[in-house]
Order: C-alpha cells, then structure tokens, then sequence
C-alpha cells in the first residue's frame, strides 16, 4: 500500500512540473503532446 501511494505521489509530482512547464511554454500542441506522452509512458500502470 505504501509503495502504491509512494508510485502515485511521484506520478503526480512529474505531471505537475509538466504542466508548470507547458503554461511557461503556453503551446496547445506541446500540452497535447506531453499528455499522450504521460499516458503512453504510464498505461500500464493505471490498469
């Protein structure tokens, strides 16, 4: 249980810090790219 909550506090700190860094860069098309990268990266983990 702890590591699970560990895994998704550190999945939530990494999305954070994107999406800090794509209102910095204020790109539509970067935002789209960064969330299917995420998505990509972490499907099987949300399973």
């Amino acid at each position: 249980m702890f590591a699970k909550l560990l895994i998704y506090t550190f999945l939530l700190l990494e999305l954070s810090c994107k999406l800090r860094w794509l209102f910095l860069s204020n790109s539509i098309e970067n935002f789209k790219g960064v969330i299917n990268d995420f998505v990509l990266k972490y499907n099987i983990k949300f399973k």
